[in-house]
């Protein structure tokens, strides 16, 4: 779901007209029907001010499904030793000192 859509989806789970949103949040409602169309995008200052606007976080201004991940397409990064072992598998390991003092 796109951004926009977003916004006023919980817009209206809060039952909330663009002018009440805009009013609880501080904006424009000129501003605010831009986001909702897609015509110009939040700061996240502005993500801030909606979210406590409707007393949510900012994340479920982003996702409908509080279990949904944060990040999909990212896979978790590596330390810079599983790195080296990715890359070099008889890399010996400095965290293991066995290993150290067999490369001596």
């Amino acid at each position: 779901m796109q951004i926009a859509a977003r916004i006023r989806q919980v817009r209206l789970e809060h039952s909330l007209t663009i002018e009440d949103l805009a009013a609880k949040a501080g904006l424009p409602q000129n501003l605010l029907a831009s986001f909702e169309s897609g015509r110009e995008v939040p700061s996240l200052e502005t993500f801030d001010r909606l979210a406590v606007a409707v007393d949510v976080p900012v994340r479920s201004l982003f996702y409908g499904d509080k279990d949904s991940m944060l990040t999909p397409w990212l896979t978790p990064r590596l330390t810079l030793q599983e790195l080296i072992e990715e890359s070099c598998p008889s890399a010996p390991n400095s965290e293991d000192p066995q290993s150290n003092s067999q490369a001596e």
